[in-house]
């Protein structure tokens, strides 16, 4: 398919029903609805792309209607045609298909210290273990909880290894003996708790609180591009906080294995804050950070007492590939992040554009055929990774309409 049908929305009057589509489409377009008489106004938005009317788009098999625009109508963006009053039920149900309806969110979990030396999580965590009014709603049970416990003592990333990498079935699944590492054991009390991971007794939802030595902002990280619930989610918190950005980072990705904390919970959500240092808290991130969570659980209670969210199209950046610092024979990096992508997280990268800076005074300069967008630059944590950052592609989401089944 080179179209998308990212909306669609219903009116109904007295004698007749409007109803609007609207797309995102790379090529012409054909509506067939089949129907002779002519008695309920019909009419159709599009834009992006549109030469000609020859294609055809078949809108459910309950419902057809042939129906094709001149050239000058499409260009307006605009155009309507009639259908008969005995195809208003149909065409009822045939919208209604769009409404996902989602089992109600009860339980969540509010994670800090994963990484125990990002300290806003930890910050944040500990303050609503003991005074949890904020993070409160109706008929939602909301458990903060500290993953690390033994890394937030030592304020360090790990003690053995990165406990947000090992939620993979072989470490979840490994037998318990003297020598396995201390975060892979904890990841299989996490999941005991919390999971089991793709289980239907698994949290409905956790929040992953994170901070990055990176000029990131404040940053939503989603796992799985066909999750409706978490990119409704996602467009309510950025709606909720403009004019500030709020960036979206899709990690999904064929090479790419995660296995993170989050993704035991049936919608696993990753808020990553910065630039803040290791093991220092921030005012201002911590607000950020503060304010996610706020709306997120907002989006939760208000989808829980029955409101209906259409469907909506987001922003977001996909990751495409990791970026190691230029090195010698021996391993050793040989050359820093350059001045002019230092702090541009998000920002758009081009052919011929600086990335590194050796100790020489050399500039290194980025080679690619399509415009990037970096992020995790210069994070301090993924030294140990071999990351001077990651690439990313600015691309758009649609998330179908979404309702509670049991509103």
């Amino acid at each position: 398919m080179d179209y998308i049908i990212v909306s669609i929305l219903t009116q109904k009057n007295e004698n007749s029903l409007n109803v609007s589509f609207s797309f995102m489409t790379t090529s012409s377009l054909e509506l067939v609805l089949r129907n002779q008489e002519l008695n309920i106004l019909w009419k159709l938005t599009c834009f992006k792309g549109i030469k000609e009317a020859s294609t055809a788009l078949v809108l459910n098999s309950c419902l057809e209607m042939h129906c094709i625009f001149s050239i000058k109508a499409l260009s307006l963006r605009q155009t309507s045609c009639m259908l008969n009053e005995q195809s208003l039920n149909q065409l009822n149900r045939m919208t209604s298909c769009y409404v996902v309806h989602e089992a109600p969110v009860r339980r969540v979990a509010i994670f800090g210290g994963t990484h125990g030396n990002e300290l806003s999580g930890v910050f944040l965590v500990k303050h609503w273990q003991e005074n949890g009014d904020e993070i409160q709603r109706t008929g939602l049970e909301v458990r903060p909880f500290i993953t690390n416990p033994r890394a937030v003592k030592k304020c360090t990333r790990y003690i053995d290894c990165d406990l947000n990498r090992v939620f993979d079935p072989d470490n979840l699944g490994r037998q318990i003996t003297e020598d396995i590492p201390y975060e892979v054991r904890r990841a299989q009390e996490i999941n005991h708790v919390f999971g089991p991971k793709n289980s239907n007794d698994a949290y409905d939802l956790i929040f992953d609180l994170h901070n990055t030595t990176s000029n990131m902002g404040g940053t939503l990280i989603l796992e799985n591009s066909r999750n409706n619930f978490t990119i409704q989610m996602f467009n309510y918190i950025k709606n909720a906080l403009a004019p500030e950005c709020c960036p979206v980072f899709l990690i999904e990705h064929p090479n790419l294995k995660y296995a993170t904390t989050r993704s035991i919970a049936k919608h696993p959500v990753g808020v990553e804050v910065g630039p803040q240092p290791q093991g220092v808290l921030r005012a201002d991130i911590l607000d950020k950070m503060r304010k996610i969570i706020k709306h997120g659980l907002d989006f939760v209670h208000i989808f829980n007492e029955g409101k209906e969210f259409p469907p909506c199209t987001i922003e977001i950046y996909k990751i495409m590939e990791k970026v190691d610092y230029p090195r010698n024979k021996n391993g050793e990096i040989t050359a820093v992040i350059h001045p002019s992508l230092q702090d541009q997280d998000w920002q758009p990268l081009n052919n011929g554009d600086p990335i590194f800076l050796t100790v020489d005074g050399e500039t290194i300069n980025y080679e690619g055929d399509c415009t990037v967008y970096p992020t995790f630059v210069n994070e301090a944590a993924y030294y140990e990774k071999k990351q001077a950052f990651v690439k990313t592609v600015k691309v758009k989401l649609t998330a179908k309409g979404i309702r509670s089944s049991l509103s």
